[in-house]
């Protein structure tokens, strides 16, 4: 993996010029928002970013994926969680750092739609002045057939310059701008690509994010699983108590492709499951979901999630000892 050869750029090249046309709608849905920073606008891009999450070559073809976005824009999607007014008011508080402003981290997933529905958000944080820097964290080498690197974002940056459409275009270039002025940053990191569970993180990368970052935006399924540490809670457990090690604000933005769910309203996954079989993993649902508590000391786990049995997974409950630390066990 260190000859930076991927061995995936094919897929990923081809699908973002395959769908160049839902690629201009989403940029320029996000540029409509103008550079004004209003609740409303911050809300629109939060839903551009979220369901750009629905683009993973990993599991869908680029067929799939275009029917998906499809039933996207005819709103056949379905929004179960939405703490979109918490994320608004997060990014209104006084920034960590006064003297450089405020800082947002994505942890990022696919390439080809969702990196560029990524950037369409990034691109308003930084042009409303609303946030001073945005960092992507994205995989040190190719992961999944989609993951994206660094050199997947910077070859979108210049595929976005360079499209017919004129507020597409514009902000490709001013997306170009800020990586050269060093306020967009693109980083990567070892853990996530590992198999251990978030409360697990460096303390390094740990101590960066509590230091530096006033949000950290999570995107997509894996990274969700990675939050849970794979474990299958209730689906009405709190995502706030359950996230409560995180070292900042942290923001989930995730289309359900997995069977693991938490912070739903009590009764609203049996509710589904009635209706749709596979609603965890269509990849239809979406949830936007914060954590946003005092931190807490450190997460204890009594039964590894990982494994060739399954069902290790299965039952999981959670409980705060005194002290501040979570317990997390297996029923």
């Amino acid at each position: 993996w260190q000859s930076n050869h991927d061995i995936f750029d094919f897929e990923k090249t081809t699908g973002l010029v395959t769908m160049e046309n839902a690629a201009t709608r989403i940029v320029e849905a996000g540029a409509r928002a103008g550079n004004e920073w209003k609740e409303s606008s911050l809300s629109s891009l939060l839903m551009l970013d979220l369901w750009g999450n629905q683009a993973d070559s990993s599991l869908f073809t680029i067929e799939d994926q275009q029917q998906i976005k499809e039933a996207s824009e005819q709103s056949q999607n379905k929004l179960i969680c939405d703490d979109s007014a918490k994320v608004w008011e997060i990014l209104n508080r006084e920034p960590k750092r006064r003297e450089s402003g405020r800082k947002v981290v994505f942890f990022n997933d696919n390439a080809g739609l969702e990196i560029l529905s990524d950037l369409s958000f990034a691109h308003y944080l930084l042009s409303s002045k609303a946030v001073e820097k945005v960092e992507f964290k994205l995989k040190p080498y190719p992961f999944f057939v989609s993951d994206a690197l660094a050199a997947d974002v910077e070859k979108t940056i210049k595929f976005m310059s360079r499209m017919d459409s004129e507020p597409s275009a514009a902000v490709g270039k001013e997306l170009q701008g800020y990586l050269s002025a060093g306020q967009l940053v693109l980083t990567s990191d070892l853990f996530l690509t590992s198999g251990r569970p978030m409360w697990e993180m460096p303390d390094q990368l740990r101590s960066e994010l509590e230091t530096a970052a006033d949000l950290v935006i999570v995107k997509g399924d894996l990274m969700y699983r990675k939050l849970l540490g794979d474990y299958v809670f209730n689906p009405a457990t709190p995502f706030q108590d359950l996230i409560s090690y995180f070292p900042c604000p942290v923001a989930s933005l995730r289309t359900m492709k997995s069977p693991v769910a938490v912070g739903l309203e009590d009764g609203l996954a049996e509710t589904i499951a009635g209706q749709e079989k596979d609603w965890l993993t269509s990849g239809k649902y979406g949830t936007v979901q914060v954590s946003d508590p005092p931190p807490v000391l450190g997460v204890k786990s009594y039964a590894t999630p990982y494994g060739n049995d399954d069902r290790m997974k299965e039952g999981a409950e959670y409980e705060k000892e005194k002290g501040g630390v979570l317990i997390v066990t297996l029923s």
